[in-house]
């Protein structure tokens, strides 16, 4: 079965799943320009580190730099990605959360962890327009989410 183009993609789940799917891959493959495609600036980046706000597409690629270099630095071999749950707010919001897992093959890099995000329609598809991000055990990755460079955090 093909993929729901986002454009005619009805099921706000459906259409969240999608952005999660793109942009995890994005990630994966360290592919900045697929990465932010699906990203509206400006736009909040909540995490257990502190807030931040991403002006600019060089802040962006900074916050998502720091990403990757976690990813790397922990070995992860696999980022499974699965929408919990997502609702219209309006014809052009949907809010949502998540669940991702990091994983070394088969072994869980950190506990499961969950996010909160807004995505708005835009001229150019949905977009993420703010994620709040509840990480307990991965300190570092807390300090990528907001760009920080304290001793260990990923300075790429």
């Amino acid at each position: 079965m093909a993929e729901p183009a986002f454009e005619t993609a009805r099921d706000p789940r459906e259409i969240h799943q999608r952005v999660l799917d793109v942009t995890g891959r994005a990630l994966m493959t360290r592919e900045f320009d697929a990465f932010s495609a699906h990203f509206h600036l400006p736009q909040q980046v909540d995490s257990f580190d502190g807030l931040i706000l991403v002006e600019t597409p060089e802040r962006l690629r900074q916050l998502f730099d720091g990403i990757c270099t976690y990813y790397r630095d922990q070995g992860v071999t696999e980022l499974v990605r699965t929408s919990l749950e997502a609702s219209f707010q309006r014809p052009d919001k949907i809010n949502c959360t998540h669940e991702s897992r990091l994983l070394r093959g088969n072994t869980l890099v950190n506990a499961p962890f969950c996010a909160f995000s807004v995505l708005i329609w835009t001229e150019t598809g949905w977009k993420v327009s703010f994620s709040q991000y509840a990480i307990a055990d991965a300190p570092v990755l807390n300090v990528a989410l907001t760009g920080n460079t304290r001793s260990g955090a990923p300075t790429s």
